[in-house]
């Protein structure tokens, strides 16, 4: 991976909010040789939006998006050193939007253009 162009102050880093993005500025300074840095948190646990709750009755509660659309290798490599193989779910998404008198693949903008009466993956036709 290669070295980052700018330069690191000497002096100490304060992240603020253990979530996925001062996770990965840690994560950052450390691979960069920068230790003198320091991780901010108010809640009990790590995790910010990307927690999870249990209420009283059992049920949990996302607390912000489980979803990671990346393309960024970068990204891919941190959940990858970060997560075990089975703490990260994958899942082949599969869901259609109504639009009109139609319904269109998700994500709605890059399908706009999909004919009525197509076939989805599975062979099943589009309701409608």
């Amino acid at each position: 991976m290669p070295r980052s162009a700018h330069s690191l102050p000497s002096e100490r880093v304060v992240i603020l909010g253990a979530g996925p993005c001062g996770l990965a500025c840690t994560d950052e300074l450390k691979r960069l040789g920068h230790p003198a840095w320091t991780l901010l948190e108010a809640a009990p646990v790590p995790g910010g939006l990307g927690s999870s709750v249990v209420d009283p009755a059992g049920f949990t509660w996302d607390l912000g998006g489980h979803v990671v659309f990346s393309h960024f290798g970068e990204f891919d490599r941190l959940l990858a050193d970060l997560f075990t193989a089975g703490e990260l779910l994958h899942y082949d998404r599969f869901s259609y939007i109504r639009f009109r008198d139609r319904w269109v693949s998700y994500p709605f903008q890059q399908h706009l253009h999909q004919p009525r009466g197509r076939r989805c993956a599975r062979s099943a036709p589009l309701p409608g």
